[in-house]
């Protein structure tokens, strides 16, 4: 695995983390959309991505 990664770099995380505000901003009208199509989610207990008051 860290010979893909010294032959081809990290580029699709960085990307990812590099265009933060542009997919937001892009993603602002989906606000509250119901997801129509079975889904799952997964998170751990302690994630800060869930916000639990």
């Amino acid at each position: 695995m860290a010979d893909t990664f010294r032959r081809t770099g990290f580029r699709v995380g960085l990307s990812s983390c590099r265009n933060v505000d542009r997919n937001w901003a892009l993603l602002a009208p989906c606000q509250g959309a119901p997801i129509r199509q079975q889904a799952l989610f997964i998170a751990g207990q302690n994630d800060p991505v869930i916000a639990t008051s």
